[in-house]
This record gives structure tokens, sequence and C-alpha cells, in this order.
């Protein structure tokens, strides 16, 4: 019998992006990491999603987060990100703080 299993995280951005003078760090060349990703929970408990990180190192920075089926959303908030990046920008966009080990 062949296994069943599907993927389930899919992985739709995942770029440096040149950033504003205002960041406590940055990655080389004065930039921020972007990441956008989805989930699609298969497990019990997990929840489906749809992400945006922008993140400055040290496993900080910001998240954009909203179930899957407001994709379209997210996808949306990442085209209106304008560079260079701001923390202001973000926070403006409904981007929240984000620890890596908090999410």
């Amino acid at each position: 019998m062949r296994p069943t299993k599907k993927p389930r995280d899919f992985v739709l951005n995942d770029e440096l992006w040149p950033a504003d003078d205002d960041w406590p760090n940055y990655f080389p060349g004065k930039t921020v990491w972007v990441f956008m990703d989805e989930y699609h929970a298969t497990l019990p408990g997990d929840e489906s999603y749809s992400r945006i990180i922008v993140s400055h190192g040290d496993g900080q920075g910001w998240i954009f987060s909203r179930p899957v089926i407001q994709r379209n959303t997210v996808e949306s908030v990442l085209q209106n990100i304008e560079i260079p990046i701001s923390q202001t920008q973000l926070s403006y966009l409904g981007f929240k703080p984000w620890l890596e080990h908090a999410s």
C-alpha cells in the first residue's frame, strides 16, 4: 500500500527585502527576511493558516496571519508592502510583533 501523506506546508515567498534605517538588526545589505507560507491542517487540533513573517534576525520581527481561506487577503498585504520596509508600515498594515518561539 502506498503512503497517502500529502504536503501540508507551502512556501510562497522566501526573500530578503531592503529595509529602512529603523530596524534593530538587519540581514546582509540592510535587508529583512520576508517569508510567506500557508499550512493546511490535517492533524487533530491543528489550524490552517496563511501568514507573512518579516524578520530582522534573532527570531524576531512582525507577523500577519489569517485562516487559509483568507489567503487572498494575505497575498494582497504582501503586495502592499513598500520598499524599503519599515516597522511603522507593517504595523499600519495589521502586522503584530512576532517571536519565533511564541508562534
